[in-house]
């Protein structure tokens, strides 16, 4: 990773693919992770502020996936919450 990252920003970027998981089931949870790991790398190429990092990336794999046609789960906004909630 091009930047270094607060504790916090590590710990919240680990809890993306979880958090994508409860948005999207029939996703299997190693593809989510394949997926943060490529975001992250895009975001960190660019990346000022650290503490944006994971905001972004769980913005932008989550944007790639309803590209891709993904189907969430009925329980979105709590999903959502949640991981903005960690986030801060």
């Amino acid at each position: 990773m091009a930047l270094f990252l607060e504790p916090d920003a590590q710990r919240n970027l680990r809890h993306i693919p979880a958090a994508l998981h409860t948005e999207f089931p029939d996703v299997i949870q190693e593809d989510l992770e394949a997926e943060v790991e490529t975001v992250t790398r895009e975001v960190l190429a660019t990346a000022r502020i650290d503490s944006f990092v994971p905001v972004l990336v769980h913005r932008f794999a989550r944007e790639r996936l309803l590209e891709r046609g993904v189907e969430r789960s009925g329980s979105v906004d709590r999903a959502q919450r949640s991981f903005l909630a960690s986030s801060n």
